[in-house]
């Protein structure tokens, strides 16, 4: 009778055991790759999805988490990712804003979603705010003319296809709802022609911190009913310092 070899067995099954381990070790990085990658797809989609499905049903549920953006005079970090790295040029600070700006307008539905909900008797402007940011370390300075940016830069394609700047962008879609697409400034635009009634800011200090704001005014049924009042949608650029004196009186978390 042929003996079996125990060793030889021992040996073969533990290659294999090892094989079948290495495997598992893959699939699971794999996995949590993959994980992160449609969590973070996710993250946005979900954002826009929930917006959308607020403003079909009236009642605000809203899943959108704000991103942080670290600026220093070598990097622009997002969401703990470099966006990128080298000498950081006021350029360079306003296109990520105006980027930000122009996600945070597109996941809302560009004014053409009424997302927050109303209450009977009572008007409010409601805030969600899309993003934090803070400079880090960055050289003492005032960066001017946002708003010069905004106007004279096309936004990217993943925003609009039309070739159009940031600021047409975050305009366009209010001013074809009037006659001649003729807008109230104070309505619909983040700077108004009188002082009281600028939200954003077109200076930017490195001193401060910084939030990027969806902002709805949204009117009591009552008035919206005797159409006393209209709803405006806006993007904002403020600092946390001056966000509570100028635009919000609810902040949706």
């Amino acid at each position: 009778m042929k003996k079996i070899n125990k060793k030889a067995i021992s040996r073969s099954f533990l290659i294999k055991l090892i094989i079948f381990l290495a495997a598992v070790v893959v699939l699971i990085l794999f996995t949590v790759k993959e994980t992160g990658i449609i969590s973070s797809h996710s993250a946005k989609t979900n954002c826009e999805l929930t917006a959308i499905k607020s403003a079909q049903t009236g009642r605000t549920r809203l899943n959108c988490p704000r991103k942080e953006i670290i600026i220093e005079k070598d990097k622009i970090v997002i969401d703990k990712t470099p966006e990128k790295t080298g000498k950081i040029s006021e350029k360079d600070i306003k296109r990520v804003l105006a980027d930000e700006m122009a996600y945070c307008w597109k996941k809302f539905g560009k004014g053409d979603l009424n997302v927050f909900s109303s209450k009977l008797f009572t008007s409010s402007s409601v805030c969600s705010v899309c993003a934090e940011v803070h400079f880090k370390d960055f050289p003492e300075k005032s960066i001017a003319d946002l708003e010069d940016y905004l106007k004279n830069n096309k936004v990217p394609k993943k925003y609009s296809k039309e070739n159009i700047s940031y600021y047409n962008f975050m305009t366009k879609e209010q001013r074809d709802k009037y006659v001649f697409g003729v807008v109230p400034w104070t309505q619909w635009t983040p700077w108004g022609l009188a002082k009281d009634s600028i939200y954003s800011d077109n200076r930017i200090s490195t001193k401060k911190d910084y939030a990027i704001i969806y902002k709805e005014y949204v009117p009591s049924t009552a008035n919206s009913k005797t159409g006393a009042e209209s709803r405006g949608h806006y993007i904002i650029l403020k600092s946390f310092g001056d966000l509570a004196n100028c635009c919000c009186n609810v902040l949706y978390e």
